[in-house]
């Protein structure tokens, strides 16, 4: 326990042993190790760590107080941010990310090269009492990664301090609700659930965009995607007028109340699959499936144009 205030360079092992060790000077970990031991051990770090190993344990903790982790591979853990940057790229191995009524900030490095940030665990940006949390993303085009998934709660925002977007990559899910106001590509999942998505900027990708029983898709502009699911209680709102959908797969909504898709003017919904393979529409009361049945079943029209 105690205090790091100068800056070093670290090739070795430097441990939070049942106690308390903050870190407040630059260090490079690249060769190097930081780990937490004991139920009481608490690493903190309020610096920039540039590379390295950072490993919470299995009962210890990590948090981030306005510190900078540059290129850096967090291990199986828990890691509580208060304020943080990732700059350049990330693993995060199996790492239980907390972001709570706090920001995270994703920029590149030195290189310029966009960030990749590997998550084979969970982010979880977490309302605390009226304030949310926020994941920005600086200056460059973001991919999340892995086969984890960032979890989204009450006043939870993606947003910019400059120009940024983000990827969600093949295989990455993202969950929940709040606020999307950069442009989001979309090649993974994206799962809507126990409350409202905004979406104030282009959503794109050839990914999956599913609304459960439980979310409401507020679109303040278009979309494309590949398969579109909205749950038989899910709703769908489009309160400024025309927004464009545009479905490269399968589109699925099993309504039974038509008040559930509020829209203003004239809203174009684009089945644009194309090629040699079929596109699926399940339409109407009944949860079929996209599939030949729940649209032979359920969308009866004397002709279809």
């Amino acid at each position: 326990s105690g205090y790091i205030n100068a800056p070093m360079t670290n090739k070795g092992r430097i441990q939070a042993l049942d106690g308390k060790l903050t870190i407040n000077g630059r260090m490079d970990n690249t060769e190097g190790l930081l780990d937490v031991q004991g139920v009481e051990g608490d690493l903190t770090l309020s610096s920039k760590i540039i590379g390295g190993l950072i490993d919470p344990g299995d009962q210890g903790l990590v948090q981030l107080l306005y510190a900078t982790l540059e290129n850096t591979t967090i291990e199986k853990g828990q890691v509580w941010c208060g304020a943080g940057t990732f700059r350049g790229d990330q693993v995060l191995n199996g790492t239980d990310f907390l972001i709570t009524r706090s920001t995270l900030t994703i920029e590149p490095d030195d290189s310029g090269s966009d960030p990749v940030i590997t998550n084979k665990g969970t982010i979880q940006l977490l309302p605390y009492g009226a304030g949310g949390s926020t994941l920005f993303i600086n200056g460059c085009r973001a991919t999340l990664s892995g086969a984890g998934q960032m979890a989204m709660g009450r006043y939870s925002e993606l947003k910019t301090l400059d120009t940024g977007s983000l990827v969600n990559d093949i295989g990455h899910f993202i969950h929940g609700y709040g606020q999307f106001h950069i442009p989001v590509e979309n090649n993974g999942l994206i799962q809507v659930q126990n409350g409202t998505l905004r979406i104030f900027a282009p959503l794109t990708g050839f990914g999956r965009l599913f609304i459960s029983p439980t979310g409401l898709v507020d679109l303040r502009a278009g979309i494309e995607t590949k398969d579109f699911f909205l749950a038989h209680t899910a709703g769908i709102s489009m309160p400024l007028g025309p927004v464009p959908m545009e479905i490269r797969g399968n589109l699925s909504f099993a309504y039974t109340d038509e008040a559930r898709w509020y829209y203003l003017g004239l809203n174009p919904v684009f089945l644009n699959g194309g090629g040699a393979v079929s596109q699926h529409l399940e339409a109407g009361g009944q949860d079929l499936g996209p599939d030949d049945s729940g649209f032979t079943s359920n969308f009866q029209l004397d002709r279809l144009t």
